[in-house]
């Protein structure tokens, strides 16, 4: 059902000006957006709820995706993710792959050589102070799951361990009093 996934362990991004920082922006946003469908077409309920081991960072950077679509991307203060998170979309039924990836980060100033031309072809280096992107902890794991027209499902995404998490995912039937049962989604292998 689920299985720890191995992160990227810990990296460092560097921003060298604003060409740099617009090749970034356009990059990401390559990633195509979600289409979901409106209320009134055929759609499954899709819980995403988290759960992250505190104190690993200054911010939170989440992102799910259904074939590779953004479904959810949000970017906040790591102390707003004390306590287990959720969100809800509507999707299309389909055999589709369902990824979660989370990345914990911290902000800081480091001392850098940067080269400048100095005249008659000669390049010179100065000392630059630059704000650099530490990555403290992220993680990205992947299911194959079967989504069918007026199904609840709730994924879970839950990191273990600095960059290990799991992600499950559970059909929910309602029951009574506003409760659910949930058993285990319809999974595939991905290749």
């Amino acid at each position: 059902m689920s299985k720890p996934v191995q992160g990227d362990g810990h990296a460092v991004f560097r921003v060298f000006g604003l060409a740099t920082f617009t090749l970034a922006m356009g990059a990401a946003s390559c990633v195509p957006r979600y289409e979901p469908p409106t209320a009134d077409q055929p759609h499954a309920l899709l819980k995403l709820r988290r759960h992250y081991v505190p104190g690993r960072g200054e911010f939170l950077s989440e992102q799910f995706r259904l074939e590779g679509k953004r479904i959810f991307d949000a970017r906040k203060s790591a102390q707003l993710a004390t306590g287990p998170q959720m969100d809800t979309v509507l999707v299309h039924p389909a055999r589709t792959k369902l990824e979660g990836k989370f990345s914990f980060t911290h902000d800081e100033w480091r001392m850098v050589n940067e080269s400048y031309p100095c005249g008659y072809g000669r390049m010179c280096w100065r000392p630059m102070n630059r704000r650099v992107t530490v990555t403290d902890s992220t993680c990205k794991a992947a299911l194959g799951v079967q989504l069918q027209v007026g199904h609840i499902y709730l994924a879970e995404l839950d990191s273990l361990d600095r960059n290990q998490c799991t992600l499950s995912c559970y059909e929910q039937i309602p029951r009574e009093g506003d409760t659910f049962k949930n058993i285990p989604c319809q999974t595939f292998p991905l290749e």
